[in-house]
């Protein structure tokens, strides 16, 4: 081979590892879509999406934490609606009703691969130049944060707000539309107290999945509201010690929205109460 063909290959090959790095670079590191680093304090970090906006990352936990929020000025009016996929598969549809940070925590659907890409799609954008009046000419979707990432153990919990007690001093959580939970097998028998409260459930029912480690168990019809049912599942005779609960809501309502409750910002799906076992 000639020394002008091995010089050829040599700037073939720089040229595909130049690119291959970029592009690298792009995904792990930028992504696109995105707007620069911004500080909020001495410590923390945003970047403002564009319409929509996509980056790939290694995995590091079976859990990830993504901190969100919108600044759009009529958002209390018109809520800032946020679609996230990861991996192409589409997971929630973040709906964001003010302007403080909520961060909320996702499954990643395959913790075996090495990395991911999220994409974040939002319903509108807004521009603080024509809007307020502000030097920023920017066209502004959601502004994300620096991911985290968690283990999943038993007692682990995604989809889930805060825990509450009922007026009969029994502990709830309320769901968002998908809600997973890591259980200790201590049984034969799952009892799982459930409740819904959407406005119309009379004619229009919720239906609500339930699935056991990410097998379809049973598909409810809840058609009461405000009545909590108690939902009891025989479990085959098997060896494992723990137990991957998902609850998958046909949709969910805003208490704020509906002018339920002028203080909850949520929109949450069913309540699910202490869950238990018998022999």
């Amino acid at each position: 081979m000639s020394n002008n063909s091995k010089r050829t290959y040599w700037y073939y090959y720089l040229i595909i590892f130049l690119l291959l790095g970029g592009y690298l670079i792009l995904h792990y590191r930028g992504g696109e879509g995105w707007y620069q680093w911004e500080k909020l304090g001495p410590k923390f970090r945003y970047r403002w999406t564009k319409n929509a906006a996509s980056v790939r990352i290694p995995v590091e936990g079976p859990v990830i934490t993504i901190p969100v929020s919108a600044a759009n000025p009529d958002i209390a009016q018109k809520p800032v609606k946020v679609k996230l996929s990861i991996d192409g598969q589409f997971i929630e549809e973040i709906v964001l009703r003010h302007r403080k940070w909520q961060s909320f925590d996702y499954l990643i659907p395959d913790p075996k691969k090495k990395s991911v890409e999220l994409r974040f799609k939002v319903n509108r954008t807004w521009n603080p130049l024509e809007t307020i009046g502000s030097n920023d000419d920017r066209d502004l979707g959601a502004a994300v944060g620096p991911f985290s990432w968690k283990g999943w153990e038993i007692g682990s919990r995604v989809g889930f707000y805060d825990q509450e007690m009922g007026d009969n001093g029994t502990s709830f959580r309320w769901t968002r539309k998908q809600a997973s939970i890591m259980l200790a097998v201590k049984g034969t028998v799952l009892s799982i107290p459930i409740q819904a409260v959407h406005p119309h459930m009379g004619r229009n029912p919720v239906k609500v999945e339930v699935f056991m480690d990410d097998k379809l168990w049973d598909t409810v019809v809840l058609k009461k509201g405000g009545w909590w049912e108690v939902l009891e599942y025989k479990l085959p005779s098997w060896d494992k010690k723990a137990l991957k609960l998902t609850f998958k809501v046909d949709r969910t309502w805003s208490p704020l929205e509906a002018r339920y409750n002028n203080n909850d910002p949520r929109d949450i799906g069913v309540a699910i109460g202490e869950i238990f076992w018998k022999d």
